[in-house]
């Protein structure tokens, strides 16, 4: 067999030097029949497969490259007694393998082999090793008294399904964790049942099954976590306005864990229980059942009540009813967070001559023509409106503004100066008053005011109309998409653009 030509060489070198990052057969260089030059790399290496490619020569063709023969043991007959696998030829004289269903951190030996002119020419003995698969035992996540998540990673991410063996976590409430206590083979663990304000200690784990048919544990560090005891907070209230407020409660469980949770609401300062719901004749005492839930299943649960009064202090707490497990008998005890306090915000009717509602315009306090913020002011049809000349900046509303104005503000009924009408009030309780304008029977019991539309064929126009509720004297209908003829004189509020 002739000598390998020095450019040869070179290039051998250079190809493996640049794919440093590969797992490189050893020997990765031979000859083969008519100075064919065999280089053999092995890629993606995982704990149970990999894949084997070659060159063998600008002449090799799919019926010139057969494949390769692969061994546990490295001795001259694994030419012949190696297990057969065939190449897949991939073009120009390249073929490439994938072997799977091979055992972790476990060196193969390997021998290719080349058909010419009816002979079969078999290399060196080549060698490479499968990973090793570790797992590293990740923090403990989601602790509440019943138990945890409990986490771990792999050394690099695989398919279960081809891996020789399995992996998971153990845990025990001794420090020396054995693997005799509860496993799961996954990359985290939900621990249920656990006893409250007691330590645990866990640790991650690799089982891997050698070509022996041995098994042979890899582990993580043992970590450890406290369950606290059972126990319901009361979060400071959130969000607090006029006539709302978000209250929130923690219960360190799981929601399935227990019977009835929520808020209980109040007037008094007093350490209401959920025996007091229905039972106090001098004060109001509510049981308020979440509006929201943490999507987890456990921990914070908020409720959001309305329709509250304005410059009103409230009281609450949080609660749930949970199911204990005490021996061997289940049974139901129900927590309480402490008494919490907060107080709505008072009305303030603006004195200027615009109020800001919080809302995309700005809104007038006065109708048009008006000195007074009770004034009726001046009366003006749509067709009347369009050759008016507002004050700069100031236009009418839209439908969309009104209803704006409807659904992010308080409206109730009421009387400033002997004069009926609405009072619109904003979350965070700046006020504006709307007179009714419209009398029945001598009372002025509703008011409609003019907005921006189009006229439809029949002659109608849009406008914003309020009434007083006749089953409530405090509440009062609402419209936004009223139809009034585009010429009867209606009461005008204007807006302005931010």
């Amino acid at each position: 067999m002739q000598k390998l030509p020095h450019i040869f060489l070179f290039l051998t070198s250079l190809l493996l030097l640049t794919n440093c990052e590969k797992e490189t057969a050893d020997p990765s260089l031979v000859i083969a029949a008519d100075d064919t030059l065999q280089i053999i790399t092995v890629d993606n290496v995982t704990p149970y497969s990999a894949v084997i490619r070659g060159y063998f020569g600008d002449n090799a063709d799919s019926s010139s490259i057969t494949g390769l023969r692969l061994s546990l043991q490295n001795t001259k007959y694994i030419t012949t007694t190696g297990d057969y696998f065939r190449a897949n030829y991939i073009g120009n004289g390249k073929s490439e393998l994938l072997l799977e269903n091979l055992y972790a951190d476990t060196t193969y030996y390997l021998s290719t082999n080349v058909e010419r002119n009816g002979l079969i020419y078999n290399s060196q003995t080549y060698k490479f090793r499968t990973h090793r698969l570790a797992a590293q035992t990740d923090s403990a996540t989601d602790i509440y008294a019943f138990g945890a998540q409990l986490n771990m990673r792999l050394s690099e991410p695989i398919d279960p399904k081809k891996f020789k063996g399995s992996y998971g976590i153990y845990y025990s409430t001794r420090e020396r964790v054995i693997r005799e206590q509860s496993t799961l083979c996954d990359s985290s663990l939900m621990v249920r049942n656990l006893t409250p304000d007691q330590t645990y200690y866990f640790r991650a784990f690799v089982l891997q099954r050698t070509a022996s048919h041995r098994d042979v544990y890899i582990w993580g560090d043992a970590l450890s976590f406290h369950t606290p005891k059972i126990g319901v907070t009361t979060a400071a209230p959130e969000a607090v306005n006029t006539y709302s407020a978000k209250l929130s409660g923690d219960v360190n469980v799981l929601f399935s864990d227990a019977t009835d949770f929520g808020i209980l609401f109040f007037e008094k300062n007093r350490d209401v229980t959920i025996d007091s719901v229905g039972a106090a004749s001098d004060q109001m005492i509510q049981k308020l059942a979440p509006d929201y839930v943490d999507e987890r299943g456990m921990g914070v649960f908020s409720v959001t009540p309305k329709a509250l009064k304005a410059d009103k202090r409230y009281y609450f707490r949080a609660f749930a009813t949970i199911k204990e497990k005490v021996g061997n008998q289940t049974t139901t005890k129900t927590h309480y967070g402490e008494v919490k306090t907060f107080k709505t915000l008072p009305i303030v009717l603006t004195s200027g001559s615009e109020a800001d509602l919080g809302l995309s315009v700005i809104w007038a306090t006065k109708n048009f023509g008006a000195s007074y913020i009770y004034g009726f002011g001046q009366s003006l049809s749509l067709d009347d409106a369009a050759s008016t000349t507002f004050p700069s900046g100031w236009r009418l509303p839209t439908v969309e503004e009104a209803q704006e104005l409807m659904e992010q503000c308080n409206w109730s009924w009421s009387r400033f100066n002997g004069v009926n009408g609405v009072e619109v009030v904003s979350q965070d309780g700046t006020a504006i008053f709307l007179p009714a304008n419209m009398e029945v029977g001598g009372t002025y019991t509703y008011g409609v005011y003019i907005l921006s539309s189009e006229v439809s064929s029949r002659g109608y126009a849009k406008s914003m109309l309020f009434l007083q509720d006749s089953y409530n004297d405090s509440q009062c209908g609402k419209s936004a998409d009223n139809d009034v003829l585009s010429s009867a004189p209606i009461a005008v509020r204007l807006v302005r653009d931010r």
